[in-house]
């Protein structure tokens, strides 16, 4: 049995932590002689369950807001780090790599760097040090890692030199999702429409997502306006939590969308969700590879995502369009209400063809951990 230590669980069932879930749980499925612990900050991360239901031990220390941290920290590395084959790292951004250098310096022989996002996601003081910290890490990040993993294109120039995504120690590893799970299916679409209390023939416009700054909920709710004044009978379903959200049901109120707007929260059921949806907008600032763009595209739905801040290796079927973050909110809600917004029957077939298949890519990522 080989361990690896993996971060980058948070409270929040997000993208980056629904894909390492699905990752392991693959592997685990397979039969593989791999067991992954988390460590963490969280008492109880997100998809715990699934976790230790693999047979994956989960470890907390103090975040480094809380003094002792850094102790507790580097005591976790000296007690246990002789235990891991590898680290496996899930990181946003470079302001803190201490868990690659505590990792060197407890001989974990396999040090992986994977780069989930593509921009800066802090705002005021914190983008400024955030952002002088990820520049600095990101000159040292080749004495730290052994493996440079991205989620896309924009992932990798965001953490990586030019010279490392040259490099044999490179990889593009894909968002690999289970596909069955988003198979249409039209008995819960009835069930899940009928739970919100929708008619047949509502619009349903969705949106999964943290409710934070990338995301750009502010252009979205002004895109749903625009729509919902031209149909009346549209509804808006937003899945997620955040701190931005009591901004959001702010501008719900000031767009008077109260009635129209359907805020969900935190769900683990996202792919039954996406089968009562019509549509799945995504106007965000910035993104690595996002997870909720490959569930949607593989439930059938088009998807209406944002050129400026979406890596066009997004794109898994024809009826996903770019449009841009220049263009006004009513232009984006013409461009969804002329199209033709029809579900692609055999799109996880698809999305499996362009090698987004849990199974599939959880095996291709076996041999990286240990190629």
């Amino acid at each position: 049995m080989k361990k690896i230590l993996v971060t980058g669980f948070t409270a929040n069932r997000g993208g980056v932590e629904a894909f390492l879930a699905s990752q392991i749980q693959a592997l685990y499925k397979a039969g593989s002689d791999l067991q992954f612990d988390v460590l963490c900050y969280e008492k109880e991360p997100a998809f715990a369950d699934e976790i230790r239901a693999c047979n994956g031990k989960i470890y907390t220390v103090p975040s480094p807001k809380h003094p002792g941290s850094a102790k507790a920290l580097e005591q976790f590395f000296k007690t246990h780090g002789g235990e891991y084959a590898a680290l496996w790292c899930n990181k946003c951004d470079l302001s803190n790599i201490q868990y690659l250098k505590l990792a060197k310096k407890y001989n974990i022989p396999k040090r992986i760097i994977h780069s989930h996002s593509s921009s800066n996601m802090h705002t005021g003081l914190r983008r400024i040090v955030y952002g002088i910290l990820h520049r600095w890490n990101r000159l040292q990040i080749h004495h730290w890692a052994t493996d440079f993993w991205a989620c896309s294109d924009y992932a990798a120039r965001w953490f990586y030199s030019k010279s490392i995504q040259s490099s044999p120690q490179y990889r593009f590893i894909p968002n690999a999702i289970d596909l069955a799970a988003y198979k249409c299916d039209p008995a819960v679409r009835q069930q899940k429409r009928s739970q919100l209390g929708l008619d047949s023939d509502c619009l349903l416009v969705g949106h999964v997502g943290r409710f934070s700054y990338p995301k750009n909920h502010d252009f979205l709710l002004q895109i749903f306006s625009s729509i919902h004044a031209k149909q009346p009978s549209s509804k808006l379903l937003l899945i997620g939590e955040g701190e931005r959200m009591e901004q959001v049901r702010a501008q719900i109120a000031q767009l008077g969308l109260e009635e129209a707007v359907i805020m969900l929260g935190k769900s683990s059921e996202v792919a039954q969700w996406m089968q009562a949806m019509d549509c799945f907008v995504l106007p965000s600032h910035f993104e690595g590879l996002p997870v909720v763009a490959v569930e949607a595209q593989a439930a059938g739905l088009p998807v209406f995502a944002a050129q400026e801040g979406i890596t066009p290796q997004t794109k898994l079927l024809e009826q996903f369009y770019f449009l841009s973050l220049q263009e006004s909110a009513s232009s984006w809600a013409d461009k969804i209400l002329n199209t033709n917004l029809q579900r692609v029957d055999n799109a996880s077939q698809l999305v499996a063809q362009a090698g987004f298949e849990v199974n599939k890519a959880a095996q291709q990522l076996q041999e990286y951990l240990f190629n």
